[in-house]
């Protein structure tokens, strides 16, 4: 056979093996000749692979670069139960997102709900209410089903157990032509155990706790409500109070005096309504105050418990000191929470739980500032928004037990994609 323009014969093909050829210059080489076929098989993965090394570089690449996403607790806690576990359902704001891949995909400012374990700190789950930057929002109710939310966009209803939307807030049944886009038109009223809404009417409206339906209030809760609620925004604050008072109950003062006099440092000390001083232990706190528990705050941020100052009116210091103190936090457990510094001319902040009993100090935590807005439990657990180092705003948890230990819960931590 003649091939080309050379008329050369085609050179042979070596029996038993049909893509083994022999050239027709040397009997001695063998050429691997393969069809056109068979080399494309893999010919796509070197395309590709380029594509994939650039994916990598542009999203995994941004995302180690970028700081994480700036986050800001809101004051409206709410403590319930998961499958027999303590829980406290925390809102917060997110600000920011890490890496182009959350750019792309996630709102850049979002309001959210965190469930997070009390013993373990761990988060349960966390779920977007609303994609917008929004200043105020606060979980007003949980129940063993739902989780009552108001922000901005109004009243939203979760599953208490995973966190999935049970109802947004223009499709409320009993609620929908009339319902107020706005975080202060709703409440919970605990007499009644019933989220509380205003309607762009005046009209008063109840959710039983654990329900989805809207109904009209009867007269009490009108009454009750009548100027609480409005189509306004609210008033709360995550800022939280210290002081070096505290009452420890209303027969007893809990104060951080100066170690002797013309001290820099102060020693725990508590006093009774007779005027007795006895000092409790021998740790030394610089520039120490005395968390204070702000667990019964109404929704224009005023104390609504009785004062605990009744009877203290012949203390020499009741009208500069004693007449506004609060309860310390974690006096039912009989332990008390101070924020101090390392020592004198050091801006290091710490948190320390220290008991009332032996005034041992009993765990410290290092913290970037001032401690939120305190919830405290029955059981004497507290519940205390901390900034750690480098922060300044309130965006993680300090858990306190009735032991007096602390553990630090983050809140909104999310991986490689936004969640």
């Amino acid at each position: 056979m003649i091939y080309g323009n050379q008329q050369v014969p085609d050179p042979p093909v070596r029996p038993g093996h049909p893509h083994l050829v022999t050239s027709p210059y040397d009997r001695e080489q063998v050429t691997n000749v393969t069809p056109a076929r068979q080399r494309g098989r893999f010919g796509w993965v070197r395309g590709v692979l380029p594509l994939i090394g650039f994916a990598l570089l542009f999203f995994g690449g941004s995302y180690l670069v970028s700081p994480e996403p700036d986050i800001e607790l809101e004051p409206g806690f709410v403590v319930g139960q998961i499958d027999g576990r303590d829980v406290v359902f925390v809102p917060y704001e997110r600000s920011g997102s890490r890496g182009m891949f959350q750019l792309m995909t996630q709102d850049m400012f979002q309001s959210r709900i965190a469930a997070i374990d009390m013993v373990t700190g761990d988060t349960l789950w966390d779920t977007k209410i609303v994609g917008e930057m929004l200043s105020e929002g606060r979980v007003i109710a949980a129940g063993r089903q739902y989780v009552y939310i108001a922000t901005q966009e109004g009243l939203t209803i979760l599953e208490s157990a995973d966190g999935a939307v049970a109802a947004v807030p223009d499709a409320i049944t009993g609620l929908t032509d009339g319902y107020v886009a706005e975080a202060g038109a709703y409440g919970f009223d605990a007499d009644a155990e019933a989220v509380v809404a205003i309607d762009r009417d005046g009209v008063f409206h109840v959710i039983e706790l654990d329900g989805l339906t809207a109904t009209p209030a009867d007269a009490a809760i009108t009454d009750r409500w009548t100027g609480v609620l409005s189509g306004s925004g609210g008033h709360w604050t995550v800022s939280g109070k210290s002081d070096t008072y505290g009452f420890n109950g209303p027969e007893e003062l809990v104060r951080l005096n100066p170690a002797r006099p013309g001290a820099l440092g102060s020693v725990l000390t508590r006093t009774s309504i007779s005027g007795e001083t006895t000092q409790i232990g021998e740790a030394v706190f610089y520039d120490g105050k005395l968390v204070i528990d702000q667990t019964d705050l109404a929704v224009d941020g005023q104390l609504v418990r009785e004062a605990l100052s009744g009877g203290w009116e012949r203390h020499e210091d009741y009208h500069s000191e004693i007449q506004n103190a609060g309860k310390v936090a974690g006096a039912a457990a009989d332990v008390v929470l101070i924020e101090h510094v390392r020592g004198v001319g050091d801006d290091v902040q710490l948190l320390s739980t220290v008991s009332l009993e032996t005034g041992e100090v009993i765990d410290t935590i290092e913290t970037g500032s001032s401690s939120g807005r305190s919830i405290c439990l029955e059981s004497g657990e507290v519940i205390l928004p901390v900034s750690l180092p480098d922060n300044w705003s309130p965006h993680a948890l300090a858990l306190i037990d009735q032991q007096g230990a602390i553990t630090v819960a983050d809140v909104g931590s999310v991986g490689f994609f936004g969640f």
